[in-house]
């Protein structure tokens, strides 16, 4: 068992990783319905700063501003999942000895850990797609504004909430 698991934490971790990326890049960018495109988010803030006045200029920037947090939120959390993966898939060989010993429940152990950090970027990745497409949608003040922001703050507790199932990375 554990010469075959020597030689396989290095696909299992390469196929956990292959199945995050490729389950990410099945979700819809862009419109959830038929409102705003992405493509003409950055031209119609550009146009319209001209034209606002006093306090109708306030919606625009708070969007702005979730969408630059948001992005840079996810981004440091994507590379520090990505780290964390790797890290993962190095130190595998640490749990080589105790399935040498008999202690199989380590394979276990290591296979649940990488699937928590597949889970996390997963779930992280739903929330930031859907928050960045409700605030693209433009109904400010509205039910997709309340609901992106929702989105763009649940980045931060998917870990928070994974731990109550076990399932916590710490990023």
């Amino acid at each position: 068992k554990s010469f075959v698991f020597a030689n396989m934490i290095v696909l299992i971790c390469h196929f956990m990783y292959d199945t995050s990326i490729k389950m990410i890049q099945l979700l819809p960018i862009g419109n959830i319905d038929t409102g705003m495109s992405w493509g003409k988010l950055g031209e119609i803030y550009v146009n319209s700063f001209p034209l606002l006045q006093g306090l109708e200029v306030f919606p625009f920037l708070l969007v702005i501003i979730f969408l630059i947090v948001g992005s840079v939120v996810y981004f440091v959390y994507s590379l520090l999942i990505f780290v964390h993966m790797l890290i993962h898939a190095i130190s595998g060989i640490l749990y080589i000895p105790d399935v040498v010993n008999g202690d199989t429940s380590a394979i276990g152990s290591w296979l649940r850990l990488g699937i928590t950090f597949s889970l996390t970027f997963i779930i992280q990745s739903i929330l930031f797609y859907m928050g960045m497409t409700f605030l693209v949608d433009m109904d400010l003040f509205g039910t997709d504004f309340i609901l992106g922001i929702a989105c763009i703050i649940g980045v931060f507790v998917v870990p928070k909430v994974l731990s109550k199932y076990g399932y916590s990375v710490g990023i």
